[in-house]
């Protein structure tokens, strides 16, 4: 296993001599084909589904772990890969590659020693694993998303009827007939679940362990039982120790079930319902995601010739700059730079919305109650070339203006992401646009559709939000 990774890593460094830089490759998924009204073309109630019934599964979800090492030898053979791959980032330096290739041997062997001793005996971590495990199982997700879901549409005006608790999905293979029900029964049926929950860790010493939630909605036609639409959606967990998922009687456990409940149900809410786009969209898929025009009042930045970090249907991020990036990591990290900056509390700035392509075809007095919605994620990692968010410390809805101080004191050295959306009423119906980010580039050029192509793992938008790290005066970071 180990000289594969260390194999694996030497053609790594053997092609950027070789190829000098990489360039990307067009995704060529097809389309995806649904029967849901896409939200460029939508009517402007929320109504078109007629009534609406929600419905949750009766089954519980599969709850399983996965550990990438288990004990000393899986702990050094991935040490030794780490400390190999740590020299990857001599590339982009003049005759890094050549250095990269003499740093890998050495640092491989030193990582492959330092892995081991810093690995959890497998006896320790087996104990771990099934004490969270365990107080996973006695908790009710299906639940907590009807709760979230009935509680979120309630708070945007959607009218919901709840199905009866004792009929729903108990097969999680086999789709559920609505339509031979015994009751009275809506126009469409809303169903939301998660089917699997699983924990993860890495199985070093004082191992931080992440839980990921796959959920999963759909749309229902309830004379004939055909989807309408459907999602997957994942939600994971910030990284805790077993210690710290067992603190006040599993409080952040019982806290992250809700968290990921809530999620589910809002974002399939508003992917159904409260998703708008402009109405005049890009001729040309090609053009989906380019930016509005350039200009420096508006501090866009770009180090090349690239014109799509900010998409038409999204609300453009003013400060902190989006400076596009440049190089070979550019390459699998995203076209956009982290920023420094100095302050603390920064201070978030955007477009103001509507803008020029939201009046076209809808007279400005048709849009009452505009007001912004933004969140703040910490980074996954505070250094090196590839980072996600890892969890949201930051939220607030119901600003007035375009633009935000942030009301709490951000930690000095580490990276956060963010992103904006506008909430706003067309003719009384509430409607959002999309969240703010710099979304990957692909034969489908709406998020929309790329969140219904991820039929397994499950869509992230948040993967996709800029991102800045606060530097302080610069003294202390590295």
């Amino acid at each position: 296993m180990l000289k594969a990774k260390v194999l694996f890593l030497f053609v790594i460094a053997t092609l950027i001599i070789g190829c000098g830089s990489l360039q990307t490759s067009s995704s060529r998924t097809s389309y995806v084909v649904f029967s849901a009204i896409p939200p460029y073309d939508r009517e402007r109630s929320n109504n078109e589904y007629g009534s609406i019934t929600l419905a949750v599964p009766r089954y519980e979800p599969v709850i399983t772990s996965h550990i990438s090492i288990r004990g000393k030898k899986s702990g050094a053979a991935l040490g030794a890969a780490d400390g190999a791959s740590s020299c990857l980032q001599m590339a982009n330096d003049a005759g890094g590659a050549f250095l990269a290739l003499i740093c890998m041997p050495i640092a491989a062997i030193a990582g492959g020693v330092s892995g081991s001793a810093n690995t959890e005996s497998l006896d320790a971590l087996e104990s771990h694993e099934s004490k969270v495990l365990d107080e996973l199982s006695k908790l009710t997700p299906q639940i907590t998303i009807k709760q979230q879901a009935m509680t979120y549409a309630d708070q945007y005006g959607l009218k919901l009827n709840e199905l009866d608790a004792k009929y729903g999905s108990d097969d999680p293979v086999r789709p559920f007939n609505y339509s031979g029900l015994p009751v009275d029964i809506s126009d469409t049926f809303l169903e939301l679940g998660i089917d699997r929950i699983t924990l993860r860790g890495f199985g070093t010493r004082g191992i931080r362990y992440s839980i990921y939630f796959n959920g999963y909605s759909k749309l229902i036609r309830s004379d004939d039982n055909d989807v309408i639409d459907s999602l997957k959606l994942l939600w994971r967990s910030g990284r805790y120790t077993a210690e710290e998922w067992s603190e006040n009687n599993y409080e952040r456990l019982k806290q992250a079930v809700v968290s990921a409940g809530s999620m589910i149900a809002r974002e399939s809410i508003d992917e159904y319902f409260f998703l708008y786009y402009p109405k005049t969209k890009p001729k040309h898929k090609k053009e989906a995601n380019k930016i509005h025009p350039l200009d420096t009042a508006n501090n866009i930045e770009t180090n090349n010739k690239k014109s799509d970090l900010v998409p038409y249907y999204s609300i453009k991020p003013l400060s902190p700059v989006i400076k596009a990036k440049t190089g070979l990591f550019a390459v699998f990290t995203g076209d956009w730079e982290f920023q420094e900056i100095q302050s603390s509390q920064p201070l978030l700035k955007w477009e103001a919305f509507p803008r020029k392509e939201d009046l076209e075809g809808i007279p400005l007095y048709q849009i009452g109650k505009v007001e912004y919605e933004i969140k703040l994620f910490i980074s996954s990692t505070d250094e090196g070339h590839f980072s996600y968010p890892d969890r949201e410390i930051y939220h607030r809805i119901g600003i007035k203006e375009p633009f935000h101080k942030i009301e709490k004191r951000l930690e000095p050295c580490h990276r956060y992401y963010w992103t904006v959306r506008a909430s706003f009423n067309l003719n009384g119906n509430q409607k959002f646009t999309e969240w703010s980010g710099r979304y990957p580039d692909s034969d489908m050029p709406y998020p929309f559709m790329q969140r219904r192509s991820l039929s397994k793992s499950g869509y992230r938008s948040s993967n996709y939000y800029y991102g800045f790290k606060i530097i302080g005066d610069g003294s202390s970071c590295p």
